[in-house]
């Protein structure tokens, strides 16, 4: 019995060691998953501060954070630190809460800001091993928040299991992790004024275009709250079809009409709904008359003689921008000698055209300085037009024709010979 026995124990023995060697090696081989999980980049989402908050605003994502148990069994997240950076241009004062938020933005702890730094003593998340949970902190920004401070949150001496630890931006373990900053904007853009055409400054020839010019303080206009609905233009038809992303400058928004203006109107432009910059502000409803900020545009030109063409404009012209060098005529090519300015029709007295039917293109040059309209938008394109024929055919001569010129048929007749200027058609004629 004895002797079976010790045959036992050592089989036993044996049994034993060869159990505790897989046993190490699937924990050596769990460990290695643990330990060597994929690499997650979190650079670009660990940052949620926005740029500008406005005095008053709740629940302002600052930070998002990683939290991770680096260790086999679950552990639990105790609690939290939460500072500022400490520059000096921040101020305690303008956060009222601080608030600890899951990875699904539920709360799980929150305090109130007091001082320099603050506990979040109820977090007592557990979290498995080898587990990585995410968290947010947000704040809620007190209503008399200083104008142009800034806040931002920095987390640290997270408290719980030995293993449970801070991730920072590249995914490495850290001691702290800290948000952006976000400047506190408590001024409201102002609508201030509108002008025709896509520029501020005028000599535009977008004529489905108005610029819309705001005041704006620390923050730009938000693009996200700008649309169509949010303008009204006065004045039939001319209704805003879109405005893009793109449409939305820093301080100004471009609106598309559905359809063209007269390059001299100055339609009344109104703020009827909600744009708001990036700090939530709502700039207040308003309306403005559009100054006329679009290029006068030469629309027609005709021949009236073999001598003489009228160029027509859009709107009514400086005279003293016009000269007869902002013109020439090509097909054929005929000298200008002289113009003169009627409100927005221009003549031109020319060379002597080959006839009344010929019509020369009429070029808008930019050898001058160009030429502006009444409030001094200047058109400097080079543009061209075909001239319609508005010249009434001359009689050039007439000439006695005997009657054996007639031919078989009206030999016993006399003529006359009517030649004009041009191809002529008789209203009423039949060929009698």
């Amino acid at each position: 019995q004895d002797a079976t026995f010790h045959a036992t124990k050592e089989v036993c023995k044996l049994n034993t060691k060869k159990f505790s060697s897989v046993y190490l090696l699937i924990v050596l081989l769990a460990g290695a998953m643990v330990i060597a999980p994929a690499v997650t980049n979190y650079a670009d989402t660990q940052n949620e501060a926005p740029s500008y908050v406005a005095p008053g605003e709740t629940g302002v994502l600052m930070l998002q954070f990683d939290v991770k148990n680096t260790g086999t069994f679950a552990q639990d997240f105790g609690s939290l630190d939460v500072s500022m950076t400490s520059s000096s241009n921040e101020n305690y004062a303008d956060v009222d809460n601080i608030i600890l938020l899951d990875s699904t933005e539920t709360e799980v702890d929150s305090k109130t800001w007091d001082g320099a730094s603050e506990t979040l003593t109820n977090v007592n998340i557990s979290i498995d091993g080898g587990e990585t949970k995410t968290f947010y902190l947000a704040v809620d920004v007190a209503s008399d928040a200083s104008e142009g401070q800034d806040i931002d949150v920095k987390a640290d001496n997270l408290l719980g299991g030995d293993d449970v630890t801070l991730l920072n931006s590249s995914g490495s373990t850290d001691t702290s992790v800290s948000s952006g900053t976000s400047t506190i904007d408590g001024t409201a853009p102002v609508y201030e004024s509108a002008i025709t055409g896509d520029a501020s400054g005028g000599d535009s020839d977008a004529r489905t275009k108005i610029y819309v010019d705001f005041t704006t303080t620390a923050s730009d206009l938000d693009p996200d709250t700008v649309e169509a609905s949010d303008f009204s233009v006065a004045g039939g038809s001319k209704t805003v079809e879109e405005i893009t992303d793109s449409d939305v400058g820093d301080s100004n928004v471009v609106l598309t009409l559905a359809n063209e203006l007269e390059t001299d109107a100055t339609p009344n432009v109104a703020l009827v709904g909600t744009v708001e910059d990036e700090a939530g502000n709502e700039a207040a409803t308003d309306d403005y008359d559009a100054d006329d900020g679009l290029i006068p545009e030469m629309e027609s030109a005709r021949t009236t003689a073999v001598d003489e063409i009228k160029v027509t404009f859009s709107e009514d012209l400086d005279d003293t921008t016009v000269t007869k060098g902002d013109f020439n005529l090509t097909n054929p090519t005929s000298g200008i000698n002289s113009y003169s300015l009627s409100g927005n029709v221009v003549t031109l007295s020319i060379g002597d055209l080959d006839n009344t039917g010929v019509t020369p293109e009429v070029n808008l040059t930019d050898s001058d300085s160009g030429i502006d309209d009444l409030v001094g938008n200047t058109n400097d394109k080079t543009t061209s037009l075909s001239t319609t024929d508005d010249a009434q055919p001359t009689l050039d001569s007439v000439d006695f024709m005997e009657s054996t010129e007639l031919g078989d048929d009206l030999r016993d007749k006399d003529g006359l010979k009517l030649t004009f200027s041009e191809e002529i058609a008789i209203v009423g004629n039949t060929g009698s």
